[in-house]
């Protein structure tokens, strides 16, 4: 189905599905942009522009999603389900927001001003099994109300990837793995650049509400001018009484010019690896392990440390190496 350009007032509910090697898809017209404005449309609180909910090979590609009292491509079980190349602006709640899916891509899309209603993130992969969130734009949120989270793979989310996304201007963390209250394993976060997100964290790490984490890989990131490269974190004591991780490893990442660059803070993490990591000029610290973090629990080791602060948990790890990475332009995020 092609829509023409033209801004149309709906909440689109799918209510088939397509099958394997046909998936039914909703589009724009070739070189026109179709708008669905939700403005003053009941989302009925729990859904969104375009709804894909309890359906399977669904594709939507290419629309402009905006103005929602929820979310802007949404889907409330489902299976085989594709958002690519569309756009989402104003939403309420996530500009993209999969729920107890499986298989899912996000693919080339671009999404502004989500979350001012101050409840879930830009894009939300919540309870999926199997998902790919890759080659995005997440960015600018709404000084007035304020934003929220960037990419947020949580509470059980499993099986997944998010990368080569660019995500930036966002008052809270750019690309969250939380597995909040559920188990979440087997999640690589790799080539992505996260910058200009000042209050917060780059990349962050955490089981908010007593789920755990294991066998996360986050690497060939770079993370700049954010309020910490990337934290392993020890979010909430209000939740639960621990957060357990293990198998999580740090590599091959860039951390430059943030508040701190990378904070060790999780004292049930274990078997937590920190290796071939370049951290540059953080303001801070470089590295940082807090007194509660046992030390038999992380390895440090062979990371370039540039500005080390000797701030108090401030390490330097094994076999390091010491001095200018010798950045092309580093002003310029290169």
């Amino acid at each position: 189905v092609f829509l023409r350009a033209g801004v149309y007032h709906e909440h689109v509910r799918v209510t088939r599905s397509g099958e394997t090697g046909a998936y039914l898809t909703l589009a724009a017209y070739a070189g026109e942009t179709a708008t669905v404005d939700g403005q003053g449309v009941d989302m009925e609180n729990w859904g969104g522009v375009i709804d894909l909910s309890g359906q399977s090979y669904v594709r939507v590609s290419g629309l402009r999603l905006i103005n929602s009292g929820f979310a802007g491509v949404f889907a409330d079980e489902g299976s085989n389900l594709v958002v690519d190349h569309c756009s989402t602006y104003n939403t309420a709640m996530s500009g993209i927001f999969l729920f107890q899916a499986r298989d899912v891509l996000v693919e080339s899309n671009e999404v502004v001003w989500a979350g001012s209603s101050g409840y879930q993130e830009f894009i939300s992969i919540v309870e999926v099994d199997g998902f790919e969130v890759r080659h995005n734009r997440v960015h600018g949120f709404n000084p007035a109300t304020g934003g929220k989270e960037g990419i947020d793979a949580k509470n059980g989310s499993s099986n997944g990837s998010i990368h080569h996304n660019r995500v930036y201007d966002l008052d809270q963390v750019g690309i969250y793995i939380d597995a909040f209250s559920k188990q979440s394993r087997n999640i690589q976060v790799y080539a992505n650049l996260v910058y200009d997100i000042a209050g917060d964290d780059g990349i962050a790490l955490a089981a908010e509400a007593g789920g755990g984490l294991e066998n996360i890989w986050v690497y060939n990131n770079l993370s700049v001018n954010n309020g910490v490269g990337l934290s392993v974190s020890n979010c909430c004591s209000d939740l639960a009484a621990t957060h357990l991780m293990t198998d999580v490893y740090i590599l091959n990442n860039t951390f430059f010019g943030n508040g701190g660059g990378i904070h060790i803070a999780n004292p049930d993490v274990t078997n937590l690896v920190v290796r071939n990591n370049i951290v540059s000029q953080n303001q801070g610290y470089q590295i940082l392990a807090e007194s509660w973090v046992a030390p038999a629990a992380f390895s440090v080791d062979h990371n370039l440390i540039d500005g080390f602060r000797d701030a108090e948990g401030e390490i330097i790890g094994e076999d390091a190496v010491t001095g200018d990475p010798l950045f092309v332009n580093p002003t310029g995020k290169n």
